[in-house]
């Protein structure tokens, strides 16, 4: 499953446009809709590529799009509310599970991790 699978199921279940579950995103993460979609692509170009674990992947749609990883990472933490909200824990897990690089079922605390390693410190 793509990003935009899982961003078109929330829109199936909330009963908003595709946009309106986007826009929402957008503004929680504080990332333009523009880079968005940047980064929707840029996700959706490297996980068809093959699997990579989820700091890689913060990192290179990072650097891809040219946002900090901290606004991909907010990006990824609204998701997760956003499915986990509405009751569709199964979908966040479906999706992340090739992006879980130590197998613990949370992809999040990869990301924060990353987000550290960036600033010299890593804890994982």
């Amino acid at each position: 499953m793509d990003l935009n699978s899982l961003i078109a199921k929330i829109s199936a279940e909330t009963g908003e446009t595709v946009e309106a579950v986007q826009a929402r995103l957008s503004e929680a993460s504080g990332v333009t809709a523009e880079k968005l979609a940047e980064i929707r692509e840029a996700i959706r170009a490297r996980t068809a590529e093959g699997t990579a674990d989820a700091r890689a992947l913060i990192a290179e749609v990072a650097a891809k799009v040219d946002v900090g990883a901290d606004k991909v990472t907010a990006l990824f933490e609204q998701l997760k509310s956003e499915v986990e909200g509405k009751g569709l824990s199964g979908l966040w897990a479906e999706w992340t599970a090739a992006l879980d690089k130590d197998g613990d079922g949370s992809i999040l605390d990869d990301l924060k991790d990353r987000i550290a390693g960036l600033f010299g410190r890593r804890d994982g």
